[in-house]
């Protein structure tokens, strides 16, 4: 995704069901950037795959003095069921291998979504 704002991620189902994210309550206060991929995580059941998770980095923009500079940037883990989606980790890129971030993302279902972030963070 190209510029920066407050920006987040909407799941979308087959059914055309819209799930918010909120990266702003729950990943960053402060304006920020998507990348341009996402890791989707799926189980299969049969012939059918199932998402059950998603990866997106978050470049956050925290600095006032240099708002286009990215000062950090985290791995949004969300859980994705068919009757909603949110996030359950924020993870600072590189206190996690790719592999913990995806177990962590492969366990997603069976954890709480994550508090909303101070006024502060």
């Amino acid at each position: 995704m190209v510029g920066s704002g407050r920006l987040s991620v909407t799941v979308v189902t087959a059914a055309k069901q819209q799930m918010p994210l909120h990266y702003d309550d729950v990943v960053t206060r402060s304006m920020c950037s998507l990348g341009v991929k996402a890791e989707w995580r799926v189980h299969k059941v049969g012939d059918q795959v199932i998402p059950v998770a998603l990866i997106v980095p978050v470049f956050a923009h925290e600095s006032n003095d240099e708002p286009e500079k990215v000062t950090s940037t985290y791995l949004a883990v969300a859980k994705v069921g068919p009757t909603g989606a949110c996030v359950t980790d924020r993870i600072k890129q590189g206190l996690k291998t790719a592999a913990q971030v995806q177990l962590l993302a492969d366990s997603a279902g069976n954890r709480s979504c994550a508090a909303q972030l101070s006024a502060e963070q």
